[in-house]
């Protein structure tokens, strides 16, 4: 495979994880990478419905920006899609074609909507930007590892075949690989998923050195958050949460992309976040390793991770889901005076419980605390930069103000500040609005 510059800071090389982007030039955190509009993009199911309820918050079916952000929205006279002023002429280039295909798909096809919508809006597309259609193809597909999935979603596939317009058909064995590649490749963006002709070529790590924001509009941008030299791969976070045991990020890439994550993190790192205390030597920690060793005593003491971690993550969602908020915050607590002694400070649970009481304690300085625990807890795990980490920091500077410490709120504002300008860029409406808090 030949190179293929991408930019002035990278290119589309062959590389040992095969094709994958490469630095062309030293990069430094916060140094806008690539940004790349998506070939085709759509909201998740909640918000493709919305416009269906009065009682769902109103929001463009294009850029997504919510009524009070972006105006008066006007609604499409056939179907119930909603629309901004600035979106009317970028919407209306696919959604003519899809529009009378929308009530099938909230009466037929909801659960596969987005998907299959992706699917219908890249055949849109592919009759007015064929060379991008082309690209798209030349995606990886993953096919024979989709098999079930394709099988599970094949009564909504033949249906919405058999009604799409004549100019969109494809035939059938096209129209699986595409929608393989479309499971295989698709970014999580705010709202919705996109597909991206050359985005989709950055490689996975658990431990990355880019972030990859969303813009609005199905456009991305891609920033380094780490120093990297020419020839070094850059590398993307394709999982949800940062913050996750090594078992939860492998089962969900291994379930939504097709591969086994070998990566440094995968091998060699955060184990800690799932390890439980030694009961022989009360000091040390057992780690999932293949002699079941203490940290500190060395002896072996075999533990079902799997039974006990399944046994607090029950306890942990029955609080979390409950709708009464004194018994959630009162379950919540729970896991911690039962748990609390037993796990590593850094685990993942610890994690997800202190983070729901940061946001949900009824008392203000209990919520503090909760939250200067899940900044520190965030230091050791996240990377240097990290947009959740600024979003924890951005709440500790909201609970400090709260309880009328300016001096402190402005500290952590501006610390939240840094990790949003890095990851996000400076006029990222989310990191102005962050500035907006500082004085």
């Amino acid at each position: 495979m030949v190179d293929c510059v991408l930019a002035e800071t990278c290119k589309l090389s062959q590389g040992p994880h095969g094709r994958g982007i490469t630095a062309t030039v030293d990069l430094f955190p916060g140094k806008l990478v690539y940004k790349e509009p998506a070939f085709a993009f759509v909201p998740f199911d909640g918000l493709l419905f919305s416009g269906l309820s009065s009682q769902s918050v109103q929001r463009c079916i294009h850029c997504f920006g919510k009524q009070e952000q972006v105006g008066d929205l006007s609604q499409c006279e056939d179907c119930w899609v909603k629309y901004c002023q600035n979106c009317e002429s970028d919407l209306f280039k696919y959604h003519s074609l899809e529009c009378p295909l929308m009530f099938v798909f909230y009466k037929y096809i909801q659960g596969n909507s987005s998907m299959l919508l992706l699917l219908l809006r890249v055949l849109i597309v592919k009759t007015y930007d064929s060379s991008g259609y082309e690209k798209i193809l030349g995606l990886q597909s993953n096919i024979d590892k989709l098999s079930e999935e394709i099988a599970s979603m094949r009564p909504a596939f033949d249906l919405l075949l058999n009604l799409i317009p004549n100019e969109l058909k494809v035939d059938m064995e096209t129209m699986e690989i595409l929608l393989a590649i479309i499971l295989t490749n698709t970014w999580s963006i705010d709202n919705g998923f996109g597909i991206y002709t050359k985005s989709s070529y950055f490689n996975h790590s658990c431990n990355p050195n880019v972030f990859v924001s969303h813009i609005g509009g199905g456009e991305i941008e891609i920033r380094a958050i780490n120093d990297i030299q020419p020839e070094d791969e850059l590398f993307a976070f394709y999982c949800k949460s940062f913050y996750n045991s090594r078992e939860n990020r492998r089962k969900y890439l291994a379930d939504s992309k097709k591969f086994n994550c070998n990566c440094e993190r995968c091998t060699n790192g955060d184990h800690f976040t799932t390890a439980w205390k030694c009961k022989k030597c009360d000091s040390g920690y057992i780690v999932r390793n293949e002699n079941w060793e203490c940290t500190m005593c060395v002896k072996g003491e075999k533990i079902d991770f799997d039974k006990m971690e399944s046994a607090l993550l029950s306890m942990y969602e029955d609080g979390f889901y409950n709708s009464d908020i004194e018994q959630k915050i009162q379950s919540l607590q729970n896991v911690l005076f039962t748990f609390g002694n037993q796990l590593h400070k850094h685990h993942y649970i610890l994690y997800k419980v202190k983070h729901s009481l940061s946001r949900w304690a009824e008392e203000r300085s209990d919520a503090l605390e909760f939250c200067k625990e899940i900044v520190d807890m965030g230091e050791n795990v996240y990377p240097k930069y990290w947009k959740e980490h600024g979003t924890n920091l951005f709440q500790l500077g909201h609970l400090y103000r709260s309880l009328d410490d300016p001096e402190q709120a402005q500290l952590s504002y501006k610390e939240a500040l840094l990790q949003y300008t890095i990851c996000l860029g400076k006029n990222h409406p989310e990191t102005l609005r962050l500035n907006s808090y500082i004085d």
